[in-house]
């Protein structure tokens, strides 16, 4: 039996197709008493790194009415959606197209990125941590593996950096592509993403090793 249920939504206008496999992100916050609540338990469902095909099964729900709701908040800007996060992405740093207000507003709080609770992540951190990841030559993987000490004492959700640096512009995915000794499975990649605490961050990095 369905964990909850959502209704049939009614003719809807968003023509861009929604991929199975992009990433579901709600970009402002939500005044939820001016919502449906249909729509406010699926916005509680977006947690930034699970796609659209994953978020339906996971819930019990089915796939069609889910993207169906998903469109709704998309036309009402609440949600956009950015490319499935993988390890072996390429990404370059670059700030010529950063939505200035966006980066300003969001870098005041940057406990959304942050595993257990050490230290606040500063502005230049976070800065830093972008120039790292976006060097426009290097996978995530070999960037993880070079500054895994550096990530480490930062310590940071990784995926939801790279997240927020495509939705502001600061990190744009670069479409290259690597031969690997061994495919890499997504639930795999993702098995960090259920708790946040500092033993799975440490798993994570011994993968890379």
């Amino acid at each position: 039996m369905p964990k909850f249920s959502i209704k049939i939504f009614s003719e809807i206008f968003d023509n861009q197709p929604i991929a199975q496999y992009q990433v579901p992100v709600v970009r402002k916050n939500i005044t939820y008493q001016n919502l449906d609540y249909t729509l406010v338990k699926v916005i509680k469902l977006i947690n930034g790194v699970d796609w659209v095909k994953k978020l339906a099964k996971n819930n019990s729900i089915d796939n069609v009415i889910f993207t169906n709701a998903l469109h709704h908040l998309r036309l009402s800007g609440i949600v956009s959606f950015i490319d499935i996060f993988r390890f072996s992405n390429v990404y370059q740093f670059s700030m010529s197209h950063v939505d200035r207000d966006r980066f300003k507003l969001t870098n005041t709080n940057f406990s959304a990125f942050e595993v257990g609770e050490m230290k606040k992540l500063s502005y230049d951190e976070l800065t830093n941590i972008f120039k790292i990841l976006g060097n426009g030559q290097n996978t995530v993987k070999d960037t993880m593996r070079e500054y895994h000490g550096y990530i480490h004492d930062l310590n940071v959700d990784v995926r939801q950096i790279v997240a927020f640096g495509v939705l502001c512009g600061v990190l744009q995915r670069k479409h290259r592509y690597y031969f690997v000794d061994r495919e890499w499975i997504l639930d795999d990649e993702y098995a960090i993403s259920d708790q946040y605490d500092h033993q799975k961050l440490q798993n994570l990095q011994w993968k890379f090793q």
